[in-house]
């Protein structure tokens, strides 16, 4: 059963467009219309020393398919961006899209 909503007029195929929003953030593309403008970041130590006792017994449990710190914040990230699917947000145009999969793609 597919559970995607069916497309409408402004809808790309990525993504949906965000019919409902504020006039702050209908005003923000204006404000800044370069896509450096607004970056965000926080710095912050964690103590990790929970998850390496975690993954020692998980990769003991299947010592073929190991797993590793990269694996814990990836699942930490896609979780935190289910929770909150406004961080899942892009604008082209000056218009809001709110994709419609969580996708993390790497290149090494």
């Amino acid at each position: 059963m597919n559970m995607t909503p069916k497309r409408r007029r402004g809808d790309r195929r990525d993504a949906t467009l965000v019919r409902d929003l504020d006039s702050m953030h209908v005003f923000m593309p204006i404000m800044m219309p370069h896509r450096t403008d607004n970056e965000a970041f926080i710095q912050k130590l964690l103590d990790m020393s929970a998850v390496e006792v975690y993954l020692e017994k998980k990769n003991a449990q299947n010592p073929e398919n190991k797993y590793a710190f990269f694996h814990v914040i990836l699942e930490a990230l896609a979780r935190t961006v289910e929770m909150r699917p406004r961080m899942n947000r892009f604008i082209i145009g000056n218009r809001y899209y709110e994709r419609n999969h969580i996708t993390f793609s790497f290149i090494v």
